[in-house]
């Protein structure tokens, strides 16, 4: 039997709203720490703000990244494998960050008589479990939102039964 991919779920250290809010914090702390004031030419000011950001951990798209839900079918189930870092911290700027399988987060069987919108309950169910269970981290759940209600569940698993 062959698994089919269907999408990704990211799994960040915070989300993108509050990452960005840290970020410009720390920015505004740096420039009182080195009396930057608005007197500067914007170019100047433009290099320190890029010399800023690349020294911060990058952009949060990826780079604030410590795991993932792939989330697939098999046979008559929809399957979620969990990837996740070895790291004991998560941090902004994480130095070997490797992220490994760790093995399957939920498996949904799929009967007959399950309409799309049982499909989808259960799958929102088993994601809000998995992470729970993984603490303070945080799933990007735009894309799946996005798509989850475009998708034929019960066709993708069962066909035209």
């Amino acid at each position: 039997m062959q698994e089919k991919y269907i999408l990704e779920i990211l799994l960040y250290r915070i989300s993108e709203e509050e990452f960005y809010k840290r970020f410009e914090i720390d920015l505004m702390r740096e420039y009182e720490r080195l009396n930057v004031t608005d007197t500067l030419s914007p170019d100047i000011k433009f290099l320190f703000e890029k010399n800023f950001d690349n020294n911060y951990g990058g952009p949060w798209n990826y780079n604030q990244v410590y795991g993932a839900l792939k989330i697939y079918v098999l046979g008559v189930q929809i399957r979620a494998e969990l990837w996740f870092s070895s790291n004991e911290r998560f941090t902004r700027k994480s130095k070997n960050k490797r992220i490994f399988l760790i093995g399957e987060a939920f498996e949904i069987g799929i009967f007959p008589d399950y309409s799309n919108k049982i499909i989808i309950e259960r799958i929102d169910k088993e994601i809000k479990r998995t992470v729970k269970n993984l603490g303070r981290i945080v799933p990007d759940l735009e894309c799946y939102n996005n798509l989850k209600y475009l998708i034929d569940w019960k066709k993708l698993v069962l066909g035209n039964t």
